[in-house]
């Protein structure tokens, strides 16, 4: 968990506030990839599932799906086409550091 400290502009008086790192993210800072290149809102959190041997943090696209099913309500074909409008189409301007993400076949 990360604790930040606010101060009031022009005044003496701070708040402490804690900012919740996902658990994910937190391994991820733990294993020392800090500086990997995450999603964010949504950040697909469950659904990362590694990093590659370039350093680029692995997603599951099926635990993406699940992820945005299951926080933010939405169906299967609706988090489909999200994911697949606005996640899929942004990994490009994230440059060679970009996530990848992984479509798991059934054999």
């Amino acid at each position: 968990m990360m604790h930040l400290i606010m101060k009031w502009p022009g005044s003496d008086r701070s708040v402490m506030v804690m900012n919740e790192i996902a658990p994910n993210r937190q391994k991820l800072i733990d294993l020392g990839y800090e500086d990997a290149v995450i999603f964010r809102n949504p950040d697909y959190d469950s659904a990362i599932i590694g990093v590659s041997d370039d350093d680029r943090v692995v997603y599951d696209y099926d635990e993406m799906i699940a992820s945005l099913m299951l926080e933010d309500g939405m169906t299967i074909e609706e988090a489909m086409d999200f994911i697949d409008y606005n996640t899929v189409r942004a990994i490009p301007y994230a440059g060679t550091d970009g996530p990848i993400i992984i479509y798991k076949f059934d054999f």
